[in-house]
C-alpha cells in the first residue's frame, strides 16, 4: 500500500502573447487559444489542495485469545505474540487467570470498539483458542459470541 501524497497546487501558465501594448488583438492567436484549452485540462485534472482525498478507512480484525493458565500464557508469549509485563504480572497473580482474561480482552475490545466507532472505522473480531483445556475453549466460544454481539452481528 502506498501514501498517498496532496495533489500538487493547480499548475498555473502566463503567457506574454497578446500583451496590450496600443490596441486590443482583433482575435486571439491559435497560441492563446492552445494555452486556455491546456489551462483548462491541467486544472481539471489537478483538484485544488482545499479538497481533501480520503479513502475510506481499510477494516481492522481484533485478535483475542483467553489465557487460563501459566502454561498457556508461556505458549502464548512462544508463539510470538507480545504480551505486555503488567498484562502478565495480572494474569498469573489473579484468583481466576481465565475470567481475569476474558474480563480483560472485553475491556480492550469495548475500548477499541468504542475509538472505532467514533471515527467510522469498520472492525472485525477474531477469537482463537491455543489450549486443548475445554474450559478454556469454552471461554474462547463466549468471548466471540459477546463481541459478536457488541458489533451488532
Amino acid at each position: 500500500m502506498r501514501a498517498m501524497l496532496p495533489p500538487p497546487e493547480p499548475i498555473v501558465l502566463t503567457s506574454t502573447i497578446g500583451v496590450r501594448t496600443t490596441k486590443p488583438p482583433t482575435s486571439p492567436s491559435d497560441r492563446i487559444k492552445g494555452l486556455r484549452l491546456l489551462i483548462r485540462a491541467i486544472s481539471a485534472e489537478v483538484p485544488p489542495t482545499s479538497i481533501v482525498m480520503r479513502s475510506p478507512p481499510l477494516p481492522v480484525v481484533l485478535t483475542f485469545s483467553p489465557c487460563g493458565s501459566p502454561r498457556t500464557l508461556a505458549l502464548l508469549k512462544w508463539l510470538g505474540i507480545a504480551v505486555p509485563r503488567w498484562l502478565e504480572n495480572e494474569l498469573l497473580d489473579a484468583r481466576d487467570t481465565l475470567e481475569t482474561s476474558v474480563r480483560l480482552a472485553e475491556a480492550v475490545a469495548d475500548d477499541v470498539l468504542a475509538f472505532a466507532h467514533e471515527r467510522q472505522i469498520p472492525v472485525g473480531v477474531n477469537v482463537e483458542s491455543v489450549s486443548i483445556r475445554k474450559e478454556e475453549i469454552d471461554a474462547a466460544t463466549a468471548l466471540f459470541t459477546g463481541l459478536r454481539a457488541r458489533l451488532g452481528r
